[in-house]
């Protein structure tokens, strides 16, 4: 009984040893995935594969543009002058005949211009060639006149009125002025005796002398009356 006992106990050993030899710890190592990375999942290609390019847009820099000087041009008077051709030309002291003759421009002679007045009949020489550093105006319109240059682009001056000049005649016969062609009626026949006339240098013929001789040379200044 006793080896009938060892006998069917072999066969449960072994049956206990061999479930056992299945729990036993494996002498492999097993290695184990670290917790932070996440797997990576690679997503299938598509049928037919397309290749996308990205271009990278370059930024421009914004520049501020920078603040244009702006230039103011002033102008420019051309430059004017006046010639007298082929006679004299009085020079005055402002732009008129009623003002006094203060020089002339003879002929041949020039001078440059700087002002005109408000018609640019008269204009104000620079300086008047046989007084140097001494202005005075001059009649643009005369058949002695030659001017070259832009009249109109001078400055306009202004001048105070002239002073009006009367001649007077003192005679009991009729006066003729020349060259101002003027006819001064006697002194009986007053207030008519006494006529404007512009400032200048002027010759009295007695009018019922035909063909007779200067019998006077006379003045005439502006606010003055000359007999």
């Amino acid at each position: 009984m006793s080896s009938q006992k060892i006998s069917h106990s072999i066969p449960l050993f072994v049956l206990i040893l061999t479930i056992s030899a299945c729990n036993l710890p494996s002498n492999t190592p097993i290695a184990k995935q670290p917790v932070d990375v996440e797997p990576t999942q690679t997503a299938p290609l598509p049928d037919s594969a397309t290749t996308i390019v990205f271009t990278p847009t370059a930024r421009l820099a914004t520049s501020t543009p920078a603040e244009t000087a702006t230039l103011t041009v002033s102008p420019t008077a051309s430059v004017v002058t006046i010639t007298a051709d082929g006679g004299n030309l009085n020079v005055r002291r402002g732009p008129g005949v009623g003002y006094n003759p203060v020089s002339g421009l003879l002929k041949g002679e020039s001078s440059t211009v700087n002002a005109r007045d408000e018609t640019g009949e008269w204009l104000k020489l620079s300086s008047i060639p046989k007084l140097p550093g001494k202005t005075g105006w001059v009649n643009a319109k005369t058949k002695y006149s030659l001017v070259k240059g832009d009249v109109m682009s001078l400055p306009v001056e202004k001048v105070d009125p002239p002073k009006p000049a009367y001649v007077l005649n003192c005679t009991f016969h009729p006066m003729d002025v020349y060259p101002a062609g003027l006819s001064v009626p006697p002194q009986n026949e007053k207030p008519k005796n006494k006529v404007e006339i512009s400032p200048g240098e002027y010759e009295v013929f007695d009018s019922t002398i035909s063909g007779g001789k200067s019998i006077a040379s006379i003045s005439v200044l502006e606010g003055k009356q000359r007999a």
